[in-house]
């Protein structure tokens, strides 16, 4: 077991443990806490398999975090939101925490100048898993670690409305509904 440890977690679930639901277009905050000095990496594994590369961006500053802190993206005086996007379906987060900084060159790129978020090459949790092992394979096992959190994305319009019909087939029946 390294040293090194990482949290990380939506802002719906401050354990890091739960799977919340959000909502396409609803704002979502992604923080992840080190136990030493460390360069932290974000990345949401799609349930379609496309995985983004949250941190390090072209938004927020540096991805390196100081021992015992947290670091939140979008920061609370950060002057843009993120926002959750689709498919609707199971979503990952993967944090990936170093104690040097790693060249992700090989598994994401910008696609454009305009882009804020590089596009990973690799596809699903298992190619996400394989792209980065061979990115930490040089460094010793004790200087790196990852941490996944969970979350859901949930159809935009949910029915908020509905009808229910009560019947009963005796004569004089008192039906209550709480």
């Amino acid at each position: 077991q390294p040293d090194l440890n990482v949290s990380v977690r939506v802002s719906k679930d401050a354990s890091g443990a739960q799977n919340p639901a959000y909502r396409i277009d609803e704002p979502i905050s992604i923080s992840a806490t080190v136990n030493r000095d460390a360069y932290v990496y974000l990345f949401n594994v799609n349930p379609d398999g496309s995985v983004d590369q949250v941190l390090p961006n072209r938004l927020s500053g540096a991805n390196f975090v100081k021992a015992n802190t947290t670091t939140t993206f979008p920061a609370p005086d950060a002057n843009f939101t993120y926002t959750v996007g689709g498919p609707i379906g199971q979503n990952k987060v993967l944090a990936l925490a170093s104690l040097t900084p790693l060249n992700l060159d090989q598994i994401s790129s910008f696609k454009t100048t305009q882009d804020q978020f590089a596009t990973v090459s690799a596809r699903g949790q298992d190619g996400l898993a394989q792209a980065l092992s061979i990115v930490v394979t040089p460094l010793p096992q004790n200087s790196w670690v990852s941490d996944t959190a969970f979350y859901t994305v949930a159809a935009q319009n949910p029915v908020s409305t509905g009808s229910l019909f009560v019947g009963t087939n005796v004569s004089g029946a008192t039906v209550t509904l709480n």
